[in-house]
């Protein structure tokens, strides 16, 4: 079946089919007006109600892994070649500079931020203004297939093949001289400091 059938749950019957060419939806978003569903390296696009088409995004060269709409109805999608943002108006807005395949997104309450995670199971947190990388966070010894932002937008969460469940907190953007003094203490042995001064 390569179409996806939208049900009336209400109703409990079909009210649309909504066809594809591909067997298998990796990923669906929904924006409130509009749904967005892959199709191999394509998306395609419904009108939410009437189900009428709104329009296929055709930029990727591999299969779209997921997907997800920003609060002011732009679309981010992923694949292994590349991570893209879209305009409501289909046009491609940015690539993102993601080395990483990611299997998923989200974006935060506010619509300031959004987050990527994947195959290196890393979690990557982007401005949503400039597309602009902020935060590169070592999250999984393996494969993240699961991230979501808190309601309140001030942690991200991710779940990975390693079976952790981790959450970052995104409150804390800067640290005072103090504290990354302390830091960098606690990363450098003191021994090699004083390897570094009998060699002067």
């Amino acid at each position: 079946e390569k179409a996806v059938v939208v049900i009336d749950v209400v109703a409990h019957a079909p009210v649309a089919r909504l066809e594809r060419q591909d067997g298998f939806a990796r990923s669906v978003a929904v924006d409130g007006s509009r749904v967005a569903i892959t199709d191999g390296a394509t998306i395609r696009q419904w009108q939410v109600g009437t189900w009428t088409p709104a329009g296929t995004l055709v930029g990727h060269k591999n299969i779209v892994s997921t997907l997800w709409f920003l609060g002011d109805g732009r679309l981010v999608s992923a694949a292994a070649d590349a991570t893209l943002v879209w305009g409501r108006d289909m046009r491609l807005l940015a690539k993102l500079d993601d080395t990483s395949m990611s299997y998923a997104l989200a974006g935060s309450p506010d619509g300031a931020l959004f987050a990527t995670t994947g195959r290196d199971g890393k979690v990557r947190v982007w401005d949503a203004a400039s597309y602009r990388l902020l935060l590169q966070l070592p999250a999984h010894h393996q494969s993240a297939l699961a991230l979501r932002f808190t309601h309140d937008g001030t942690a991200v969460i991710s779940g990975g093949d390693d079976g952790r469940l981790v959450t970052w907190d995104l409150t804390r953007r800067v640290r005072s001289a103090a504290e990354l003094a302390r830091i960098v203490r606690c990363r450098v042995p003191l021994r090699l400091e004083e390897i570094g001064r009998a060699h002067v």
